[in-house]
């Protein structure tokens, strides 16, 4: 919902995932301002949507839509033209941190992560107080979902953090409580 015309009523944007479209409609009558295909095959669905703010300041909201594989289209909105301005491929997640298990744990725990392109891989474990306590990984990784074991044998109760790093970049951090 958003005002995508600059008649100061909401319009309605809709992204549908079985038959890949974007639609907007006019919130006054329901009439059908944009209808945009994704395509038809399963990489070209078309399935999230959002009103924007007014990006380019004309006083009316811009919407945008997009899907799973990372392809973003973003509109103008004014006067009940659609003008498509952007269309590109965004590349999506290659790295995913998994939570710890077992959490809470006494005193060992499995960490895995999976990084779908080769990349220099750390992962570190961190105190309450943001110390780093804990180098489980440094080095250049093949593609591939790999799995380590922290022990916290020597260290006293308490909340941990764990973050995976692709060279310079953080990708993600997750938490995990030892209890003893």
């Amino acid at each position: 919902m958003g005002d995508v015309t600059g008649d100061s009523i909401d319009d309605i944007v809709i992204a549908t995932q079985l038959q890949p479209r974007l639609i907007v409609l006019n919130g006054m009558n329901g009439n059908i301002l944009f209808d945009h295909s994704f395509g038809t095959t399963l990489t070209q669905r078309g399935d999230r949507a959002a009103v924007l703010n007014d990006i380019d300041t004309n006083g009316v909201n811009e919407f945008m839509g997009g899907n799973r594989e990372g392809k973003v289209i973003c509109f103008y909105g004014g006067n009940g033209t659609m003008t498509s301005v952007n269309n590109e491929n965004i590349q999506p997640v290659k790295f995913k941190l998994y939570q710890n298990y077992p959490n809470p744990f006494n005193p060992k725990t499995t960490i895995n992560y999976e990084t779908q392109i080769p990349a220099f891989v750390t992962l570190k474990v961190y105190n309450i107080k943001g110390e780093e306590i804990a180098l489980l990984a440094e080095e250049k990784q093949n593609a591939g979902v790999y799995e380590f074991e922290f022990d916290g044998s020597d260290i006293p109760s308490g909340i941990y953090f764990y973050t995976l790093y692709a060279g310079e970049f953080k990708i993600d951090t997750k938490r995990m409580i030892l209890l003893k």
